[in-house]
């Protein structure tokens, strides 16, 4: 036996123990997303510590630094890196069991890893400091019991296809749901609760989840967003109550959600890709449409029926626009007065345009 054979053996059977060690402290891969779909300027957060490391820029958030780079299509996106997109920028995640992750323009998004993934393979946790953020969840994926924070709200979510939106720092939050249903609870940030000479008494119905459902919306908001009712004894106590307003999902709405989640990107970005990384993109891409159809089978069957008929083949896109599409349809013109102006044409066949393929 020669030393080369020797040395070879041995390099084998060393690296047969390593892979024997369990482990720990890495991420489990199904909380690990891919950007399978972007398009414009998104930067990517890596590298959380508390200390400097990683390479430069650095960035200080929230008491970490980050190391500060440009997303690319096909790169991994880790827990409790944060991805930032400009006003005309979008991106989507996918999991590795297809759920999907869309932000639309002008988001900061952080997701987290809770204790009970590392544990049981379920919970998450989403922080969106403002934007907007669409998310299709599998009820039997690893996001099953998927939380969605923002600054004034905590929204669980029990399935399966919904869409928030944050305008600034200190705005309020609106949930829409297209299915399944989610519980939206209010909080106030703890810097920023009354002092108790103020005297706020909140009721128990202030803090309690309020569940919406599919074709309903909700706005979200916090003591913040009510002009100080304690000090002004002219003002109505009773809106104190009502942190959490639900109403039915209007037009206007739906539209929002269809500008913000529907992603044009050019065909040349894939090809210019790796085979491999092309290869990874096209199976999370597969996982999330069958993921998707899987759950519009439970909720709705005659979409399915009509899904399944088509002649074209069933995109990731045009799957979800089909799903809001049908929502559309049946949603009232007018609920709710939006808070920003997206449309100049008031007439409902306007809206049409939004939803071609």
């Amino acid at each position: 036996m020669t030393h080369n054979f020797k040395q070879a053996t041995w390099l084998i059977i060393l690296l047969l123990l390593i892979g024997t060690i369990p482990l720990q402290g890495r991420e489990l891969p199904s909380s690990i997303a891919r950007i399978v779909k972007m398009r414009g300027a998104v930067e990517l957060f890596t590298h959380k510590s508390k200390k400097v490391t990683g390479p430069p820029p650095h960035i200080l958030y929230d008491g970490y630094y980050y190391s500060l780079k440009k997303a690319k299509l096909g790169q991994r996106v880790k827990p409790g890196e944060i991805i930032r997109t400009g006003k005309k920028s979008q991106v989507r995640l996918v999991f590795n069991n297809g759920d999907q992750y869309t932000l639309g323009p002008g988001t900061v998004y952080q997701g987290e890893a809770n204790q009970l993934e590392q544990k049981k393979g379920e919970g998450s946790v989403v922080n969106l400091l403002y934007g907007k953020f669409r998310a299709v969840i599998s009820k039997q994926g690893p996001r099953k019991e998927l939380v969605i924070k923002t600054r004034n709200a905590a929204l669980g979510v029990r399935g399966t296809d919904l869409f928030v939106s944050k305008r600034g720092l200190s705005g309020r939050t609106k949930l829409t749901v297209i299915r399944g249903i989610v519980a939206a609870k209010s909080f106030t940030p703890k810097e920023d609760r009354p002092k108790p000479e103020a005297d706020v008494v909140l009721s128990k119905q202030a803090v309690k989840s309020e569940v919406v459902s599919a074709g309903f919306s909700a706005y979200v908001d916090s003591l913040l967003t009510i002009s100080k009712p304690a000090q002004d004894p002219s003002a109505d106590k009773s809106v104190i109550d009502k942190l959490v307003t639900l109403f039915r999902t209007d037009k206007r709405e739906l539209v929002k959600i269809q500008k913000a989640s529907k992603i044009k990107m050019k065909i040349a970005a894939l090809r210019e890709l790796p085979p491999q990384k092309r290869k990874q993109i096209k199976q999370l891409v597969r996982k999330a449409v069958k993921n998707t159809l899987d759950d519009i089978k439970n909720s709705d069957p005659a979409l399915f029926e009509k899904i399944k008929k088509q002649k074209k083949r069933i995109t990731l896109e045009a799957l979800t626009t089909k799903v809001v599409h049908q929502s559309f349809k049946s949603a009232p013109a007018k609920v709710d007065k939006p808070s920003e102006s997206d449309l100049d044409d008031e007439r409902i066949d306007a809206y049409e345009k939004y939803f071609e393929e």
